[in-house]
């Protein structure tokens, strides 16, 4: 009885304590999807990922309106982590490309592809989710996961929650948490306990800490686990009597050296040794070009120890250089699988994943081998480890389209448009895949990987200066015209597909780069009221407002980001700048120094505060917020950039270039020798400014605004050994060409060109001609200076002083 009275007490009041928290608002909803208030739908929970990240890092899956399911639709689920997402651009991604696809192929039938992939996911977590979607009328579900089984959630690389060996206790406790009152204790035991971390996320830099050896016997579990949960979501699509699609997991082979590698631990001293002696041979002949030297080496200095990553990488590379493709892939796929920051689905994880499609008889589609059965996959298909590029998600899209002609119904099969997919080039155009969404993609890629693991790698440095140069040719060809065009091209898509939720929320970025702020908002609000309010829709909303100086109505915006997600550091650090602008610095500055005592990396908030103090006159706290910023990220370029530009704002120009030199020393960029040369010429200093200028022309290659100001100083610096009339003509004619002398400044440049080097006929001439179409755009400052150019062309005299 006392038994029983004791039990039955406990349970009232858990009961009563759960009814409270509710009522009282605690806690979050935990499903995938949750309702829309107000309409017949669902949209992605962004409190999801609560249950299996701290709040501060809690991943966010892509919006989306998923209404009751229509007659004549075909309903598919895309699970798995960041590379199913489609990191760096989900609206690219391969559920995307695959929608497309599918809808031009089978035009009577409407495809609807649901991207429920999550970053920094595993297993455990999707299992959940495709219990979710399971009743939300599924047809397909797509799985392509693996990529985090070590490092996601409940693995032994984690930084979220703690490892487990047992199965049975990661399930009661992700259970425990559907509810209030075990929300309640995970909350309690974050902020007294050890919580699994914190801290603004960080991507992979935040999980570089905890190499595991694939000798790990942790690993055995993550194996037995995935296992488990690849057949559990067999069993959830077949509750739900959808068919499943099973996929094993591209990995960059032969372009991402391992992020760390670990040497035996059974080697004495004299075997280590003697390994690295032909490691460091071996290297010295790689470098030289003898392949066959240096694999001789490496291969020796394998028998003493083959597990170590790099130097199975090292092989592999020396094989393909002497054009044995099979060895060298199995060399890279080694390395791979050695890598001890284990950010790659390995061998066995694909394997398992072969092994359950088998066995429970569902469809597979063994993505890896495919893709590696003619050439080792490299950077033509994936930007670095394992996201895939837009060729990436196209090929596997196109093996998925392949994988369904075994599942779909003849009905459909029988209205096929055609048996073969569109081209790439034609998904890319349904997509608008166009050159402001490239650039975009191609800086969030550089950003990540001039951060750890990615530094730890073999030739990181020529891989970041490669990416460097591809992002200034992108951001060279972003002139107003390209954008319109951009803007154009998604407007026409809308107008064939006005519920495409991934164009409208690209079109409402490209508006915004245009700053055509109303448009840009018309698109976001459009959003919000298809999904009720998202801070993915606040936020920008909120930097709209601080673009057009209403920073009042910015504050309000922040505001109600932090209602939906107090955690959000960008909200909290938007919030803070919102208020300085606004005169509020008293308020801002404080909220800005908490945050940096969180997170003394969060680069933005250090940011803001250096500038908020620099504009209260507190320009040498804001000097010491800069440093600060430089000491903690010696080898990034942007802290030393910003306090040049402070200098240069304060009129310091010698200390202004000492900084922008300091990082051209670190990474060549094409807007920081632009600085250079214009300070440059402010302190009379011709030849950097010719140096720095004709940087900027290496990089970004040549252009109307570039050449007109390098050919203006070759031709009227006062410094003889700068002067060089003859490029400048050379320059100038061929620009002139090409605007069919219809450019004022090109032809006042080619005219003072020409006087430099005695052709003074001529440049009376160029400036003659340069003078009504000056005139015509209004630019009387240059009208009335060509006057007193064609006079003094006349004397015979140029414009050297």
């Amino acid at each position: 009885y006392r038994l029983t009275a004791l039990v039955a007490g406990s349970v009232l009041a858990l009961v009563l304590l759960e009814v409270g928290l509710r009522v009282g608002g605690f806690g979050y909803p935990t499903e995938f999807l949750i309702p829309i208030e107000g309409q017949d739908a669902h949209t992605t929970n962004d409190r999801f990922s609560r249950r299996f990240f701290p709040p501060t890092m809690a991943r966010v899956p892509t919006p989306c309106h998923v209404p009751e399911k229509a007659p004549g639709t075909y309903r598919i689920f895309v699970l798995g982590g960041s590379a199913a997402q489609g990191t760096p651009d989900a609206t690219k991604g391969v559920s995307r490309v695959l929608e497309v696809m599918l809808n031009a192929m089978y035009p009577e039938t409407k495809f609807e592809v649901f991207d429920a992939a999550v970053t920094a996911i595993n297993s455990h977590v999707v299992r959940l989710i495709a219990m979710d979607c399971a009743g939300h009328g599924p047809d397909l579900f797509v799985v392509y996961m693996g990529n985090n089984e070590v490092i996601g959630p409940f693995g032994p690389g984690t930084i979220f929650k703690a490892h487990s060996p047992n199965l049975t206790l990661i399930r009661a406790g992700l259970a425990a948490r559907r509810w209030r009152v075990g929300q309640l204790f995970d909350e309690l035991g974050r902020r007294f306990g050890s919580g699994g971390g914190g801290g603004r996320w960080r991507g992979m830099q935040a999980l570089a800490e905890n190499p595991i050896g694939a000798d790990d016997p942790r690993l055995e579990a993550v194996y037995r686990h995935f296992r488990r949960n690849v057949v559990d979501i067999c069993g959830a699509a077949d509750r739900a009597g959808a068919s499943l699609l099973l996929s094993t997991v591209i990995t960059n082979l032969k372009d991402c050296p391992p992020f760390a590698s670990v040497r035996s631990k059974s080697l004495t001293e004299e075997q280590a040794a003697q390994w690295q002696q032909l490691v460091d041979q071996g290297i010295e002949q790689e470098e030289a070009g003898r392949h066959r030297a240096a694999l001789d080496l490496y291969i020796q200095a394998g028998k003493i120890d083959d597990g170590h990553a790099e130097l199975a990488f090292r092989i592999g590379r020396c094989r393909q250089a002497l054009g044995d493709t099979d060895a060298a892939r199995d060399a890279f796929i080694r390395a791979r699988d050695f890598d001890a920051l284990r950010f790659r689905c390995d061998s066995r994880l694909n394997r398992i994943v072969r092994e359950v499609a088998d066995e429970r008889q569902a469809h597979l589609v063994d993505a890896e081998a495919s893709v590696n059965e003619a050439a080792i996959a490299g950077r033509e298909l994936l930007h670095e480890h394992v996201h895939l590029t837009f060729d990436g998600n196209y090929r596997l899209a196109r093996l998925l389209v392949e994988g369904l002609n075994a599942i779909l119904p003849e009905s459909i099969l029988g209205a096929a448009s055609g048996p073969e997919p569109p081209e790439r080039d034609e998904c890319a155009r349904m997509l608008a895949l166009t050159i402001p969404d490239r650039h975009r993609n191609a800086q969030i890629m550089l950003g990540m990987v001039q951060d750890v693991p990615f530094t730890h790698q073999l030739d990181h440095e020529a891989d970041v200066s490669r990416r460097r140069r591809e992002l200034d040719l992108l951001a060279a060809s972003i002139t107003p015209k390209e954008l319109d065009r951009a803007c154009a091209a998604y407007r026409e898509l809308l107008a064939k597909r006005p519920d495409d939720f991934s164009l409208r929320m690209n079109l409402a970025r490209l508006e915004k780069q245009r700053e055509n702020y109303a448009a840009s908002q018309e698109q976001y609000r459009w959003l919000a009221q298809r999904t009720g309010p998202k801070v993915a829709w606040t936020l920008p909303l909120a930097n709209i407002q601080m673009d057009q100086a209403d920073h009042v109505a910015a504050v309000e915006l922040f505001r109600q980001a932090l209602a939906m997600n107090p955690y959000h550091y960008g909200a909290r650090n938007g919030l803070a700048g919102a208020l300085g602008a606004a005169g509020r610095a008293d308020e801002a500055i404080p909220m800005l120094r908490r945050l940096l005592e969180e997170e003394p990396d969060f680069t933005n908030a250090r940011h803001n505060l250096a500038a908020l103090l620099a504009k209260q006159g507190r320009t040498d706290d804001a000097i010491l917020e800069y440093r600060k910023w430089i000491e903690h990220d010696p080898d990034r370029t942007e802290p030393r950039t910003k306090l040049g530009d402070l200098f240069a704002a304060e009129g310091a120009l010698d200390k202004a270039v000492e900084q922008y030199e300091a990082a051209l020393q670190i990474a060549p960029s094409s807007a920081v020798h632009g600085k250079v040369a214009q300070l440059s010429f402010k302190l009379k200093r011709w030849a950097p400014a010719v140096a720095h200028l004709q940087a900027v022309r290496r990089i970004r290659g040549s252009s109307v605004e570039i050449d007109t100001r390098l050919a203006w100083v070759l031709a009227t610096a006062p410094d003889a050994t700068v002067r060089h009339g003859a490029e400048a003509v050379r320059m100038m004619e061929q620009l002139d060409k090409q605007s069919g002398s219809q450019n004022a400044t090109v032809l006042t440049t080619l005219a003072a060109a020409y006087a430099e080097t005695g052709q003074f006929e001529k440049a009376v001439d160029a400036a003659e001609r340069a003078l009504p179409l000056a005139a015509n755009a209004g630019q009387t400052g240059q009208v009335r200076a060509l006057r007193g150019h064609i006079e003094r062309y006349r004397q015979g005299r140029s414009l050297v002083p």
